[in-house]
């Protein structure tokens, strides 16, 4: 199951809005296979699949924020309730009381995010489980990345510089 976490993660749709995603209905997929990331979005009788090549690739972001909305709810329910607290001392303070708790429910209730970045695209993910296993995903692709853009190291030429050092050695000996 360890190795599973490690090629394949799964989370919930999002669309890119500019710089911002925001979720959409559906769920995707992205799975190592070989040298290209498999991304498989499915919403509602729509069935989309994009195949990156992992060299492509530039970064990956994973991050973590607060449910801004509900943050924002909860502030003007807070701003409300102090001002009902003037007038209806019991109404005022449940509105303080539950401002105060959707503050911190999306403070607690974090909205995670994990977005790949390649030359030709984007496929942004929101996760449905720990960032664990996406932060071991976004290595293990990145791993990959560096090492497919590696310089290749020509064989060749050093089993030749080997050999040609070594042929200088016994005919130093020898002579």
């Amino acid at each position: 199951m360890g190795r599973n976490l490690s090629t394949e993660v799964a989370g919930k749709a999002a669309k890119s809005l500019g710089q911002f995603y925001v979720p959409s209905n559906g769920s995707i997929t992205a799975k190592i296979s070989g040298d290209i990331l498999h991304t498989t979005l499915t919403s509602g009788m729509e069935k989309k699949e994009l195949f990156m090549r992992i060299q492509n690739i530039d970064n990956i972001e994973v991050a973590e924020s607060p449910i801004y909305a509900l943050m924002g709810l909860g502030i003007s329910i807070v701003l409300s309730g102090l001002g009902a607290l003037a007038k209806n001392t019991t109404m005022g303070l449940f509105l303080l009381t539950l401002g105060i708790g959707l503050i911190v429910w999306s403070i607690v209730k974090k909205r995670r995010l994990m977005v790949v970045h390649s030359l030709r695209g984007v496929v942004p993910m929101y996760m449905n489980t720990s960032p664990e296993a996406y932060q071991q995903f976004a290595k293990k692709l990145m791993g990959m990345a560096r090492q497919l853009n590696a310089p290749a190291q020509p064989q060749m030429q050093q089993r030749q510089n080997r050999q040609g050092t070594g042929g200088q050695m016994r005919a130093q000996s020898a002579g």
